[in-house]
């Protein structure tokens, strides 16, 4: 694995020499598709190197157009952007494919500024993990969302012990209660009651005499509180079904301030006006890709796309290339389906050819609209071909809501 994948056209190989040489002085180990063997396995070696690769430098010009080979490989190239592994230096004006045209490009004359700029881009990437070229910013909502669950899971718990805590008091209570009440009453009646003779005393006779000839009472028997455990009962099942109800609903409004708290931690879902928005929840969100230049239109299909019930992500505000990576291949990553807003404008944005790209590396399914009957240009027909495609005219909700809902639960 090379450091540096350094791409040029053959006759810019003077330039192109100086390059590496200064990128090589600076102890980067620097490989490029000029050595690489033609054959079968071309393509092949291309890709591995492109992903391997820690920075992926173009030195782009009019020969490097001409050669038809950055159109080939744009797939990995967009990857390269994608993660903050692409540097382009320019030789001449000529404009790069759509796609890249907004990419920030430098000029060769100076060298160390290139140099300084590739090894700040290859430090990067030697910070990520090894197994990811993705951002921070694309790794960043994955830990969230865990730390999200796990405070969760604690709020529910805590709620519930909570609640079976008062159940429990409340039946302690209750049990106490019983066993107080059960308890033999004092005998404070039957005052003409004859102490208990001593042991040499006869035994009283049947009838209640005794055999010296002394009349006595029976002393009665002791009495318990039977009528106060009667008065008792429903006051102790009353207790210990109040204590129910109350540690239930102590759980209930455990579990609903957990949510509460989940929900005001989680980014929000609904279109984002600022385009450094991190990626909200995964599972439902529908990332829209579109040309500003088509705003009206999109903003009516997103209405009705809401009203389905699916959130979405939308960027609303232009920005430059390298500033717009980073949110949205998080967004995108982050999102259940990706909806191609397709147009002529949509078809000339570079913003669109790179969303489409990158969604199609994370394999997303999509579901395209024709805003006008522009033909498909073939780099955008390769990856969304199989998928819906839907009018605008024809766009109901019912249709929208039948459509999103089939794509997010098959793919």
């Amino acid at each position: 694995m090379s450091d540096v994948f350094f791409s040029y056209a053959r006759r810019d190989h003077e330039a192109a020499r100086r390059i590496v040489e200064a990128l090589r002085a600076a102890g980067l180990t620097v490989s490029d598709d000029q050595d690489m063997t033609p054959g079968a396995d071309f393509a092949r070696q291309l890709e591995a190197e492109l992903e391997s690769a820690q920075c992926v430098f173009i030195l782009w010009s009019a020969a490097a157009n001409e050669s038809q080979w950055l159109q080939n490989a744009l797939r990995f190239v967009i990857k390269a952007w994608s993660s903050d592994r692409l540097v382009v230096a320019a030789l001449d004006e000529t404009e790069l494919p759509t796609g890249l045209r907004d990419i920030q490009r430098m000029g060769v004359d100076d060298i160390a500024l290139i140099v300084a700029r590739v090894r700040q881009v290859v430090s990067a990437a030697r910070a990520v993990k090894p197994d990811s070229h993705a951002s921070h910013e694309t790794a960043a909502p994955a830990t969230s969302q865990s730390a999200a669950g796990r405070s969760r899971s604690r709020g529910r718990l805590s709620a519930i012990l909570v609640g079976l805590a008062v159940v429990a008091l409340v039946g302690a209570l209750a049990f106490l209660f019983t066993q107080r009440s059960e308890a033999p009453a004092p005998n404070t009646a039957a005052p003409n009651v004859l102490p208990a003779p001593p042991p040499e005393f006869h035994r009283p006779a049947p009838g209640g005499a005794l055999e010296g000839g002394k009349a006595t009472t029976p002393a009665p028997e002791p009495e318990t509180s039977s009528a106060l455990n009667e008065q008792s009962l429903p006051l102790m099942i009353a207790l210990i079904l109040g204590g129910a109800l109350a540690g239930g609903g102590l759980v209930w409004l455990g579990l609903i301030w957990t949510r509460r708290r989940a929900s005001i931690a989680r980014p929000i879902a609904t279109v984002p006006s600022d385009s450094t928005a991190a990626a909200p929840i995964a599972g439902r969100q529908v990332f829209i890709s579109y040309s500003h230049e088509d705003g009206n239109a999109v903003e009516a299909l997103v209405q009705k796309i809401e009203a389905t019930g699916f959130p979405v992500w939308i960027d609303r505000e232009l920005s430059g290339a390298q500033r717009y990576a980073g949110p949205i291949v998080g967004a995108i990553r982050g999102s259940r389906l990706v909806a191609v807003m397709c147009s002529k404008n949509a078809f000339a944005s570079d913003h669109v050819i790179r969303e489409v790209y990158v969604a199609g590396d994370f394999k997303k399914p999509f579901i395209v609209f024709q805003l006008d009957p522009s033909e498909f240009p073939d780099e955008i027909l390769y990856f969304l071909t199989g998928f819906p495609r839907i009018p605008v005219d024809a766009a109901t909700q019912e249709r929208l809501g039948s459509e999103i809902s089939r794509l997010a639960s098959s793919h």
